[in-house]
């Protein structure tokens, strides 16, 4: 592994988001979405959406100020948001009451409103992920959840572009599969393939056809957030085997880099190729800036970004891919 050019900057966040008065408060955190790593279909995508912990989510709208929905009760946390891959209006969501939702936001045509609300967890609901899997001839979608019931959450549900005829066709509950809390869930290029991560310091490969654990590594701090580092420029044929990179936030552990493998033979292996370990409390957040297309042949540098929360430390280091070529 090689690291260079690590900048270590102490900050002050300040966030301050100019919202029409639909909701007074103005007290509430924040939760922005994750940006998918081979990009989003739409270019306003990172934009569509943050949310807040009391119910609310603040959507900027263009050319005016930003609009803050009520979508729950004020004393409800919106704790994670995910994009649908396809409808960029429509937007999932976790919350603290242990529940998950589809939530339509505001634009032009649309007013925003809750169009599907589900008893997933019951505790936190943690993180909440949506996939296309047309597993029917009317297509779907599959929206996944982990919550800190220990539970990671299937809900089949249709939602065509007709967001009103959203419906829930089918629920599954894997309860066995992890030690504590499920807090990232990332889905592998090759379906229905998950990963995971959980309080319990692991990261797992995991079927939910079958509900078989795959492979599974002890990373260590307490896994909190997973991000696909450019997956599909790593992805190889299937007679050649598979391999790709994930950027694990382990809380007190600090910032990691997986290599996630499938041998020619099916055979799933987990390994920790390099660490980041200069934060000093809880490492809730990291990103990575995409390589530019022209560099995607020669495994350049990626340049990442993790932050901690007490100490309220932002870094930007690089990572070599050149320390790290695959056997």
């Amino acid at each position: 592994m090689k690291f260079s050019a690590v900048w270590i900057v102490p900050f002050l966040f300040s966030a301050t988001l100019s919202a029409s008065p639909i909701n007074e408060r103005a007290d509430s955190t924040i939760t922005i979405p994750p940006v998918p790593a081979d990009g989003c279909k739409d270019p306003q995508a990172f934009l569509r959406c943050v949310g807040g912990s009391s119910g609310e989510c603040f959507q900027p709208l263009p050319q005016a100020q930003a609009v803050c929905i009520q979508y729950f009760t004020s004393e409800t946390v919106v704790l994670a948001l995910a994009f649908h891959p396809e409808i960029p209006d429509l937007i999932g969501v976790s919350l603290s009451s242990g529940e998950i939702a589809l939530c339509q936001t505001q634009t032009q045509a649309k007013k925003p409103s809750v169009v599907l609300k589900l008893p997933a967890h019951s505790l936190e609901a943690w993180t909440v992920i949506i996939t296309e899997t047309n597993f029917d001839e009317s297509g779907g979608d599959i929206l996944y959840s982990g919550g800190d019931d220990s539970a990671l959450c299937a809900h089949a549900v249709r939602s065509p572009n007709v967001i009103r005829e959203v419906q829930q066709i089918e629920s599954r509950r894997y309860e066995r599969a992890h030690g504590a809390g499920v807090t990232a869930i990332v889905p592998l290029p090759l379906y229905p393939i998950l990963l995971t991560g959980s309080y319990d310091d692991h990261v797992r490969v995991f079927n939910p056809q079958d509900s078989k654990v795959l492979a599974e590594a002890k990373i260590g701090g307490g896994v909190w957030r997973l991000k696909m580092l450019s997956p599909y420029k790593t992805i190889r044929m299937e007679e050649e085997g598979t391999s790709f990179r994930v950027l694990a936030s382990c809380m007190h552990a600090g910032a990691r880099i997986l290599r996630v493998s499938r041998s020619r033979r099916g055979a799933w292996a987990i390994e920790v190729v390099a660490k980041f370990e200069e934060h000093g409390s809880m490492n809730y957040g990291s990103d990575a800036q995409p390589p530019r297309r022209e560099f995607l042949r020669d495994h350049a540098h990626v340049t990442c970004v993790s932050t901690s929360f007490y100490d309220k430390l932002l870094c930007v280091w690089r990572y070599d891919e050149h320390e790290d070529e695959d056997p």
